[in-house]
This record gives C-alpha cells, sequence and structure tokens, in this order.
C-alpha cells in the first residue's frame, strides 16, 4: 500500500487548495476536476469554503484509496489528440454546460462558437481566434471586449483536450 499525506492548506487570504505528497513529490488540487468531481470550494462565501475543503478532502482520501493517481492523469492528458477540429469547440460548450453558469452566459457562448466554427481551417490556433475580430471590424469596444472574455473562456476549456494557444492573454 503506498502512503501519502492529504491537507488542506491556505495558499492566500481567504483561498484554500488541497496539498498532497506522495512518492516523495507534492500535488496541489484547487478543485475536484482531477477527480472528477464538480466541487469548487474556493466559489462558496468565506465561511463555508474551509467546510467544502474538508468535504472535498474526504472525496480526494476515497479516490486515492480506489486507486486514483494524480500521475496517470498526466499521462492520459498527453494522448489526447494534438490536432483540434471545430467540433471540440462544441465539446468546450458541452462541459460548460454542466456549470451552473447563467443562461446568458451560455447564449453569449454558443453565439460566439458558432460564428468561430466557419473560421477553423484544419485545427484551432491562435489564428482563429484573431480571425474573429478581424472579419467583424464594426464591433465596438465592448462587444470586442465580451468576445475577449468569452475567448478566454473557450481557450480554458480547449486545454482539457490539449490546446495550447493563450490568445486571449495577448
Amino acid at each position: 500500500m503506498q502512503s501519502f499525506t492529504l491537507s488542506i492548506t491556505c495558499y492566500k487570504k481567504d483561498l484554500y487548495c488541497l496539498s498532497l505528497r506522495k512518492e516523495g513529490k507534492r500535488y496541489r488540487f484547487y478543485n475536484g476536476e482531477p477527480i472528477g468531481e464538480p466541487d469548487k470550494p474556493n466559489l462558496l462565501p468565506l465561511k463555508h469554503r474551509y467546510k467544502g475543503f474538508q468535504e472535498l478532502l474526504i472525496k480526494y482520501q476515497i479516490a486515492l484509496r480506489s486507486g486514483w493517481n494524480p500521475v496517470l492523469d498526466k499521462k492520459d492528458s498527453l494522448a489526447t489528440p494534438k490536432i483540434l477540429g471545430p467540433e471540440y469547440l462544441f465539446k468546450v460548450y458541452e462541459d460548460r454546460l454542466k456549470e451552473n453558469l447563467s443562461h446568458h452566459v451560455y447564449k453569449d457562448m454558443k453565439s460566439y462558437i458558432t460564428r468561430m466554427v466557419p473560421l477553423v481551417q484544419k485545427e484551432i490556433t491562435e489564428e482563429t481566434f484573431q480571425l474573429m475580430p478581424d472579419t467583424h471590424p464594426h464591433w465596438n469596444n465592448t462587444t470586442y471586449n465580451n468576445f475577449i472574455r468569452y475567448a478566454s473562456l473557450i481557450e480554458k476549456g480547449l486545454t482539457k483536450y490539449g490546446y495550447t494557444g493563450s490568445w486571449s492573454k495577448t
């Protein structure tokens, strides 16, 4: 049986993470995504955060005792295909639907995604994101800033599938 140490750590003022020490390595987890849980305790009100992390700690302990290993997840993510076609934009949208966001966020995100799909040549790259404002010169500053916000969400979702670009950060 492999030994591990799992604890709740405060890494910034009022923000926590789980610290796992296993086989001489430290791993930090800020939510339940690595073990397939939707928990995001840092989004809870201050007085409920620590309790949320206590519950998440128990879920991680169960996962570790069931054979989950943080090292295996990295190998799985490397096996994802490098060429991301337009269908991955809709996968990101489907992933976001599982989150508890407002109707307007979903509507706007789907609108931007459906406008981006024709702009994807063979794969999704930073140029794909740049083509969006280039093909819409009539956008005002607010519309452009909204697109940057949604592009950031889309890029963050695409990283799960192997995307490495950062257009929205430039």
